[in-house]
């Protein structure tokens, strides 16, 4: 089968006890179309519409890795199976799990699957299979892409902050909204004079003096 992604949640390997076999475990978007020169043209212009199964679901493989060169596929799971159909996933990149693995990703998502238009955040449990309601932003409204925000000595893997864009279609102008990355309750709304391009993206960097 011919699977496309283009966007990484996080990986990690495992060996046995003797070191000969190593296990790959890899966390990926995975789009649902697999029409190759569709999805370049839809990428290059995100109003296009022509295949609006530009969207991705969540998922994960195992796989076997060997010392001659070997792999193969042991397994392949979606990550949460009530996850909403996403894109960008983000996680805390300043987390470093005792475990090797991250519990929680943020992606930006479709509050409705009838919809065309990516419009809110939810939050996934990839250790436990779940995934929170996904937050939306009022009529019209069409949320970007998450960004990861750490709280000052946070502990905790979701102790942190959840930075967005969010188009406003209706006013042809965005807000900047900053969410509770542990609840998703909206904590800050910033109102934009001007309009930044539907899905323009990037990430969060700590400033450095």
């Amino acid at each position: 089968n011919l699977m496309s992604l283009y966007h990484l949640v996080d990986a990690h390997e495992e060996k046995n006890s003797d070191g000969n076999l190593t296990t790959f475990i890899v966390r990926i978007a995975e789009l649902e179309s697999t029409k190759r020169p569709a999805l370049e043209r839809q990428f290059g212009d995100q109003y296009r519409l022509e295949d609006k199964r530009l969207i991705t679901v969540l998922k994960e493989f195992t796989f076997l890795l060997e010392k001659e060169g070997k792999a193969s596929i042991l397994n392949v799971k979606d990550v949460a199976k009530d996850a909403a159909k996403c894109e960008f996933p983000t996680v805390n990149y300043s987390f470093l799990p005792t475990d090797k693995q991250r519990r929680y990703c943020w992606t930006n998502a479709l509050s409705k699957p009838d919809l065309d238009w990516l419009d809110g955040i939810q939050k996934i449990d990839m250790q436990t299979g779940t995934a929170s309601k996904v937050a939306t932003f009022g009529d019209a409204c069409y949320s970007g892409a998450p960004a990861f925000v750490p709280k000052k000595d946070a502990s905790a893997e979701d102790n942190g902050y959840i930075i967005a864009t969010v188009y406003k279609a209706d006013e042809h102008r965005n807000d900047m909204v900053i969410l509770d990355a542990s609840t998703l309750k909206t904590l800050c709304r910033i109102e934009l004079k001007n309009h930044i391009p539907y899905q323009f993206h990037g990430e969060f960097q700590p400033t450095r003096i």
